[in-house]
């Protein structure tokens, strides 16, 4: 491949044989029609060369202000002038447009070695007409960059200053900071090509040079630079000692952009001969990663290099954290885009993959598969309003069922979940269905819809129905008219309150079509939840309590009403000997509260005697209970084994008479007449006598209390 480039020839020459007639240095010859005179004047001006003990050839590369690339080289004549005179020069200088420039990639080096600068006035006198003084246009070969490492006895901190200062051409131009190479200018331009490689096509027009600059000026000449033998009169340049290989500069040489760490990482891992063939590639993502401003297609060619994008991932984390989450946030509500950020660099992708992401973002499909797991991670917790409200932005964009159900579900929205569950086939809204309540993302009467009850039903088999609203899902059931599907609730009916039943009973009462067999197993429930039945129950344990008081003795001696130690009255407690009740008589309650207020609590619980025989006092009938005698009766032979208990005398005996058959049925304890036992012929349920009561006798009957107590009205009959 080769370019073209324009020709300008400078030099030292006499009248007679100057194509303007005039001696002195002038231009020769040049492409005149490449060339205008203000760039031809600005060519002029650097072309400069004053003779010294070694005379070196001289090169330069620097750019006009039209952004014209000049690179050429002035080589110092033997001859003399008229006058015998030495310090005549010739320079043949190369003029590229910025189209031919880029073409060549600032490979000057390639320039520099391999084209054939004119070197005499001989030579340039047969090549071009004096008489015109027009130099045609050259083509100029491009060749493939050099790869040259470093020379080795530079040190890795001399090379970072030198790098950094070719990387900040630009600022430090603009600042009238330059390198001063002190040494020869072969050795100046050796270190120059050593770092080229190093610095991208796009920042090579900025390292303008002159390799013999003695007697030039900065002011009128800048460049980035230069070679001379005395340092600069001004403090603040960069020193470069090529003698014993040393920088001296005012600047900290620490890596600070993206391409420069880079740079250093490529160079310790041993990888210095690649940098030249993907240094532009890595300098145009390292700018895109760091926020600045590339050409889109120099961008899409530099993204093709995967070993460059292998390379850049591990490095800078948080660059390409940052551009990715720009790039979402153009897709995504911003909310979103740091949400799904992090689930796709915690599982590092392919180097394609993930240049894929930065450059066209992430599919539909990818988003919506992160979110869900993100969602099912946190076990379906409602997000934060902020994030609920990106959601929905997102589900205007772009639609997602299963995600915008659980946005439904989050929203507490039935009418819109219903409307999702009834487009679903049967297999998605199983697997849908039994997915809601085993993540409890809805309430299960909203996951009711037409023809789909016996499957949610079955859903809830292993549920824990306490948790269950069972009596909307009734109500769902039935407004979707799927009644038969509550033969299924039925055997839960018995976890619920009498309130709850009540309200299943007004439901089921403004439909028909309810089956027998739940109105049924309702209404038996509804039954035994009666109140009437619990204040039985407490009425019993109650009682249990109050006859535990009153424990007759075998003797006949009675224990104080009063829960005292046992031991203060000398008795103790032996064992319960069940009273023997005939089977076919029922078996007496214990008294009510009631009933034990009408005993006799004034008079003395003292013995009394009945036919000749100790009567014990009073104490209420029970089925068995605990004898207390004395310790010289526990050998006391028991006709039968078991000990007949009589009852407490009835405190009023006017009002009712034992009947012979009851007095016929119980035998009589203690040797006394039947008719002086006498048992309640109540049942659980019935009422009670105002207090038990026992036939009259010889003995003095006790004081009667100053009221009757009332008994208890009659209950109303259990429903």
């Amino acid at each position: 491949m080769s370019i073209q480039a324009a020709q300008l020839i400078y030099g030292n020459v006499e009248a007679e044989r100057s194509p303007r007639r005039q001696g002195g240095f002038q231009t020769l010859f040049y492409t005149s029609d490449q060339i205008d005179e203000e760039e031809r004047t600005e060519i002029e001006a650097r072309l400069f060369y004053f003779p010294s003990e070694s005379n070196p050839i001289k090169r330069l590369f620097f750019c006009t202000s039209t952004g014209k690339a000049v690179m050429g080289q002035v080589s110092p004549l033997q001859e003399t002038d008229r006058f015998g005179r030495r310090g005549k020069s010739l320079a043949h200088v190369l003029v590229f447009s910025p189209q031919a420039w880029d073409a060549l990639g600032g490979e000057i080096w390639q320039v520099f070695k391999n084209f054939a600068f004119v070197q005499t006035t001989e030579e340039a006198f047969r090549r071009w007409d004096v008489q015109t003084g027009y130099a045609p246009m050259v083509e100029v070969a491009v060749w493939r960059p050099s790869a040259e490492p470093i020379q080795q006895d530079w040190s890795e901190e001399t090379w970072r200053q030198l790098v950094w200062a070719a990387l900040r051409a630009p600022f430090l131009v603009e600042r009238r900071v330059n390198l001063f190479f002190l040494g020869p200018s072969e050795e100046m331009m050796k270190v120059l090509e050593s770092i080229w490689p190093v610095v991208p096509k796009c920042l090579r027009r900025y390292l303008s040079f002159d390799s013999y600059f003695d007697g030039g000026n900065l002011v009128g000449t800048p460049y980035w630079a230069v070679a001379q033998k005395e340092p600069p009169r001004r403090e603040g340049h960069i020193l470069v000692d090529l003698a014993r290989r040393e920088v001296h500069s005012p600047f900290s040489p620490a890596p600070q952009s993206a391409y420069e760490r880079w740079l250093v990482w490529m160079r310790r891992t041993g990888q210095w001969n690649k940098i030249p063939l993907s240094a532009n590639e890595a300098f145009v993502l390292c700018q895109w990663l760091e926020g600045q401003p590339v050409d889109p297609q120099t961008l899409l060619t530099a993204s093709a290099h995967r070993e460059i994008c292998e390379q850049l991932f591990p490095l800078f984390p948080d660059l390409i954290r940052t551009k990715l989450q720009d790039r979402l946030a153009k897709q995504l509500p911003p909310l979103l885009a740091q949400v799904i950020v992090d689930p796709i660099l915690s599982r590092p992708p392919r180097p394609e993959e993930l240049w894929r992401l930065l450059f066209q973002g992430v599919g539909w499909p990818e988003v919506f598969q992160i979110l869900l797991h993100r969602y099912q991670q946190r076990g379906y917790a409602v997000p934060n309003p902020e994030e609920l409200q990106a959601l929905q932005q997102l589900l205007a964009q772009q639609d997602h069922p299963w995600l915008r159900f659980l946005l439904a579900c989050w929203a507490k929205d039935s009418r819109t979940v219903s409307g999702i569950l009834e487009k679903l086939s049967v297999p998605t809204y199983q697997k849908w269905a039994a997915w809601a309540i085993r993540h409890r993302l809805a309430a299960p009467h909203e996951l009711v819809v037409a023809e789909r009850g016996k499957i949610l039903l079955q859903l809830l088999q292993q549920a824990d129905w306490r948790r269950i609203d069972a009596l909307a899902l009734c109500q769902r059931l039935l407004e979707t008219k799927q009644p038969e599907c509550l033969e299924s609730l039925q055997n839960h009916l018995a976890l619920y309150p009498r309130s709850i039943l009540n309200q299943f009973r007004k439901l089921i009462n403004k439909y028909q079509n309810v089956p027998h067999s739940f109105r049924l197993a309702l209404e038996v429930q509804w039954r035994r939840t009666s109140p009437w039945r619990r204040w039985l129950r407490k009425l019993r344990k109650g009682m249990k309590k109050v006859t535990g008081y009153f424990r007759p003795s075998a003797t006949g001696t009675s224990l104080p009403t009063s829960k005292q130690p046992l031991q203060a009255s000398g008795q103790r407690l032996v064992s319960e000997v069940p009273v023997e009740l005939d089977a076919n008589k029922p078996k007496p309650l214990p008294p009510t509260p009631s009933t034990m207020d009408s005993l006799p609590s004034a008079g003395p619980m003292s013995s009394r005697e009945v036919g000749g025989e100790t009567i014990p006092p009073a104490v209420p009938s029970t089925s068995s209970f605990p004898i207390v005698q004395p310790v010289d009766s526990l050998n006391e032979e028991r006709p039968g084994g078991l000990v007949r208990l009589p009852f407490p005398p009835s405190a009023d005996t006017s009002d009712r008479s034992p009947s012979a058959e009851s007095a016929a049925s119980y035998p009589s304890p203690s040797g006394l007449p039947a008719s002086s036992a006498h048992y309640p012929e109540t049942l659980p349920g019935e009422s009670l006598p105002s207090a038990w009561r026992c036939p009259p006798s010889s003995a003095p009957e006790p004081a009667k209390p100053t009221q009757k107590a009332q008994s208890p009205k009659q209950n109303d009959q259990e429903p």
